[in-house]
């Protein structure tokens, strides 16, 4: 399963793709106006189609649902497609009724018009959101309208791996988190100190694998001091005498401190592959990475991500499954979509895919099958870390309830923003100054996009 690096980064190169059809939303296949029926015939004819990106896993996984799903709805096919532009292949006008999605695309797939709103069938249905994990089904929803759009397929945040072998080298204690001794940030880099300073510890080596100028990632360090969003309500930059000033500074420098420390290595150096290649003591990473660093032989655990400060956050993302705006099939499509939501669609998931169900019940038994994850040399994983400290989770927030056409440039100057800062290229005032610059500017070239 592709790691919560590659997902976010597959994000932004379908935004970019996806935007190139912003000033031309023409053509768009329609399908007639569909009554909503929960209650559909078990014994319904249609045949389905699923699009998901070019990840083999992604394909098996969607397969494996439909063939348990068409156990039950006998008349049912669905059949898997891998595409990388799912607008562009709706566009086509390709039959399309389930479309994977990326938590941050969902915003701007409402905007395209290409999805159905979910919240009639889970009013029909009846459905309980207190059954799933909050921060995921937020995700789902649009940032501008709140509806729902997208229902998340397992519970994706950003957790700490240890290198267990590395830590014995080097005679560092490894990581804990308990009421007694909790992991916080300052015991993260005294630990990272530590690991630096040993004489077993070879020099090519790095303390942690993390991309500080990685945006969700550095989003969890900054929210965690008080940030909720970057801009102001009219969506320009926070001004430099601003309290969200003070506190995204103190996130910045934060990551950025890292970096000049030599715990974490900058952009143009950074590995995605450095802890699965014994080069890094620890990774921040999500749950779906524990399956390549078991086949790289790791002897690894767990814990949260390190706790900064009395309000801490944990860097949260993930992807899942939304209806097609042009289905033919949307009450088919909502069945199927409920199964993949209920017990036996996420322990596929979990048990196929090897992901953490989003479903808090099957999450958090620990009889279930995941929960007996072992690492490289075959010793238990103490997957309890993985869910731990749920009320932690942070989303993507940093431009509130910014119009959907407008993030994608946004966020290409929030990007070298990040970079500049925690590379070290300017400083937090410096980059600032720019960032608001490039934003004030594009408002001024774009005004139709802030309707």
């Amino acid at each position: 399963m592709k790691s919560f690096f590659r997902t976010l980064a597959f994000a932004v190169l379908a935004l970019c793709v996806a935007v190139s059809f912003a000033a031309c939303n023409t053509g768009l296949p329609q399908a007639p106006e569909q009554p909503i029926d929960i209650d559909i015939d078990k014994n319904v004819q249609a045949d389905l189609v699923a699009v998901v990106d070019n990840d083999g896993v992604e394909k098996m996984i969607v397969e494996e649902l439909a063939e348990e799903f068409c156990k039950e709805y006998p008349n049912v096919t669905v059949d898997v497609v891998q595409n990388a532009d799912v607008i562009s292949y709706i566009r086509s006008g390709e039959a399309v009724d389930l479309v994977s999605v990326i938590g941050e695309n969902v915003s701007y797939y409402a905007s395209q018009d290409i999805l159905t709103p979910l919240d009639d069938y889970m009013e029909a249905q009846k459905f309980d959101e207190s059954k799933y994990y909050s921060s995921m089904l937020e995700l789902g929803r649009d940032s501008v309208t709140d509806k729902m759009y997208m229902m998340p397929r397992d519970y994706s945040r950003i957790t700490c791996f240890y290198n267990k072998a590395l830590f014995d080298k080097c005679g560092v204690a490894y990581p804990v988190d308990t009421p007694e001794d909790p992991w916080t940030w300052d015991k993260f880099v005294a630990t990272c100190r530590a690991l630096k300073s040993s004489p077993e510890f070879p020099s090519n080596y790095v303390p942690v694998q993390a991309a500080m100028s990685y945006d969700i990632l550095n989003w969890g360090i900054v929210s965690s001091y008080g940030a909720e969003s970057i801009l102001k309500d009219d969506f320009t930059l926070a001004d430099a005498n601003s309290e969200t000033y003070k506190q995204w500074q103190k996130g910045m420098l934060t990551a950025a401190d890292m970096i000049t420390e030599k715990y974490s290595l900058d952009s143009r150096l950074y590995k995605a592959t450095d802890f699965e290649n014994g080069a890094a003591a620890m990774s921040f990473a999500v749950g779906a990475a524990s399956t390549t660093y078991k086949q790289k032989g790791i002897d690894y655990n767990v814990v949260p991500f390190p706790a900064i400060g009395d309000t801490p956050k944990t860097p949260t993302g993930t992807c899942g499954y939304a209806i097609a705006k042009n289905s033919y099939n949307k009450n088919v499509t909502w069945a199927f979509l409920n199964f993949i939501m209920s017990e036996a669609g996420q322990k596929i998931i979990s048990e196929k895919g090897q992901l953490i169900p989003v479903l808090k019940s099957l999450a958090e038994d620990e009889s279930s099958q995941w929960r007996k994850m072992t690492n490289g040399k075959g010793n238990a994983v103490d997957t309890a870390q993985f869910i731990k400290h749920t009320e932690r989770d942070v989303t993507a927030t940093w431009f509130g309830k910014l119009p959907a056409l407008a993030r994608n440039a946004y966020g290409g100057f929030y990007k070298k923003f990040l970079t500049s800062v925690c590379d070290g290229n300017k400083s937090f005032a410096q980059a600032h100054t720019v960032l608001k610059g490039q934003i004030e500017e594009y408002k001024s070239n774009y005004p139709e996009y802030f309707v």
